[in-house]
């Protein structure tokens, strides 16, 4: 049977859904509505109002669905379905909360347990991956909801995948929220094996371009230079490092990276001492603004609710420091 048809439907819904994602993830005023499930990851608003989406627009199909966010299905039920719809609306809702463009929308259709055509969507970066066993596989740029390209239209305009490679390194692409100590040693193993190795997100997603005076003077203090040149070059030094992949917002800052890139030279000792510097002040201050997230949760051996004490601590310090009245 072939399911070339539903995959435009399949398209449609994820970049749908990714507008809904992105109304709520560019309100100001949104607290995300942030709930706790059954395993304590978390769930907010987007990842309802995505489900609800593309359910709704899978529904003119003859499969069933199968949500992360749906109401639960017993087995039995679900153990008849030989071909169905799989749907993750909000993968990476910890990294959607933290605000760092990380998180995508993705849809499956599969027949007997293999999948026959898959559509991933990127709200933020509005960048479509599409492929089906009849279709084959590719990626499309510039596409969201105010846009309405057909099939044909996004399959000559889209790069098709797989893309030819020049160079011979290995991509190792990890999750900022689930890092594991497996990952880590095998991305050090690769370096210790002399596999070339690409850095990606220098600047933590622009984050660490966006200094504090006191980092900004030490940087001035040294002959100029953006706060990107020094995360670049810094990343850039180490061994092994086949290149640094770097997210450009402009013309200016492409050549700007370029330029300091051309002719490469490693951090001196005196630039190596400022970047030290800048991690010092870095660490002294409370840079990110807690989004209830609940990593550092998660992750406690002792199950300490750590941000409602921490929370209590700061209401305290906050009572002494106001003026008796």
């Amino acid at each position: 049977m072939s399911y070339a048809n539903y995959l435009y439907i399949a398209i449609r819904a994820a970049v749908d859904a990714g507008k809904s994602i992105m109304d709520i993830y560019n309100d100001p005023e949104s607290d995300f509505g942030i709930e706790r499930k059954a395993d304590n990851s978390p769930l907010t608003k987007a990842d309802k109002a995505a489900h609800r989406l593309i359910t709704n627009a899978l529904s003119v199909t003859p499969f069933p669905v199968l949500s992360e966010e749906g109401k639960e299905i017993p087995f039995k039920e679900r153990s008849k379905w030989e071909t169905l719809w799989i749907v993750d609306p909000l993968d990476g809702t910890k990294e959607f909360i933290k605000k760092n463009g990380e998180f995508t929308v993705n849809i499956a259709l599969v027949e007997k347990g293999v999948p026959v055509l898959g559509v991933i969507y990127v709200p933020v970066r509005k960048e479509l991956y599409f492929a089906s066993s009849s279709v084959g596989a590719y990626k499309f740029t510039g596409i969201d909801s105010s846009s309405q390209p057909s099939m044909d239209e996004m399959k000559q305009r889209a790069i098709h995948l797989p893309m030819a490679l020049a160079h011979q390194g290995v991509v190792v692409v990890a999750s900022r929220s689930h890092q594991t100590e497996e990952t880590t040693a095998f991305i050090d193993n690769l370096r210790k094996q002399g596999k070339p190795v690409i850095v990606m997100e220098p600047v933590k997603g622009g984050n660490l371009v966006k200094l504090p005076d006191a980092a900004k003077q030490v940087f001035e203090d040294l002959h100029g230079g953006s706060p990107a040149s020094y995360a670049i070059r810094f990343a850039a030094g180490f061994p092994g490092i086949l290149m640094v992949l770097s997210g450009m917002s402009d013309i200016k800052q492409m050549k700007d990276n370029i330029s300091f890139m051309q002719n490469f030279q490693p951090l001196t000792d005196t630039e190596m001492e400022a970047v030290r510097k800048v991690q010092d002040i870095f660490r002294f201050m409370h840079r990110i603004a807690c989004t209830a997230c609940r990593c550092c949760t998660d992750g406690c051996p002792q199950h300490l609710p750590i941000r409602e004490l921490l929370e209590q601590v700061a209401a305290e310090l906050k009572k002494k420091e106001e003026p008796e009245t």
